[in-house]
């Protein structure tokens, strides 16, 4: 559950994503990425909150070429990308080659080769689209990366992202302060957060996200 953020979790995850999916995103979601170290699948709950709701395979990518046993993980934090998002492109290698760290990604639900459903009624098929379960897979995953590679069980981990990655990776420390030992978001939409007492300027920036929205759809 997300302990801090009052009324935003689905609103704020279907309001973001919606500025690619469903209407451009669909139609690039088969592509394959073009890695140079290859992408892996694990199996992830399909609704964290359900635990018979049974698992989907979600697309992840490790880099552990500098990585020393006990070092920190950094996690990337993907967002809306239709194709998946290669850490060798980034600059994460080259900080994990000063820290001797491990580097990790997780593809979001929803996006590229990682859907929890294929249901053919809209409403159906993004009902699991939600802040907790995307944040749960985060948590999952690090805890998936710990026990299966060898040397990161104690590892700690810093988290980073950009844009709506940036507003996950904040909330993923906030809320999840155990898994994620730091967090350096990037450029991250951040007026959203809070209870409307606490931030009158929240649903303004909401505002922002829906005009935009109806432009990303009028173009499609």
């Amino acid at each position: 559950m997300a302990r801090r953020i009052s009324g935003i979790s689905q609103s704020l995850v279907m309001s973001l994503v919606s500025l690619s999916l469903p209407w451009c995103a669909i139609a690039a979601a088969n592509l394959k990425p073009n890695c140079t170290t290859l992408t892996k699948f694990f199996g992830q709950p399909i609704d964290h909150a359900k635990p018979n709701s049974g698992t989907f395979q979600q697309q992840y990518q490790v880099l552990s070429d500098h990585f020393k046993p006990g070092a920190p993980i950094l996690y990337y934090q993907q967002a809306e990308t239709s194709i998946f998002a290669c850490l060798e492109k980034s600059v994460l290698p080259e900080w994990a080659a000063e820290l001797g760290a491990l580097v990790i990604t997780l593809e979001h639900r929803f996006f590229g080769l990682s859907n929890p459903s294929n249901a053919s009624n809209p409403i159906d098929r993004y009902q699991t689209l939600t802040l907790e379960n995307v944040m749960s897979d985060a948590v999952t995953f690090v805890q998936h990366i710990k026990n299966t590679v060898a040397g990161a069980k104690n590892s700690k981990v810093i988290v980073t992202g950009g844009s709506y990655g940036g507003f996950l990776t904040a909330v993923l420390k906030m809320n999840h302060p155990d898994v994620f030992f730091g967090a350096i978001p990037f450029a991250a939409p951040l007026r959203s957060i809070g209870a409307n007492n606490q931030n009158p300027q929240r649903y303004e920036w909401f505002k922002g996200v829906h005009t935009r929205t109806l432009g990303v759809i009028s173009t499609c």
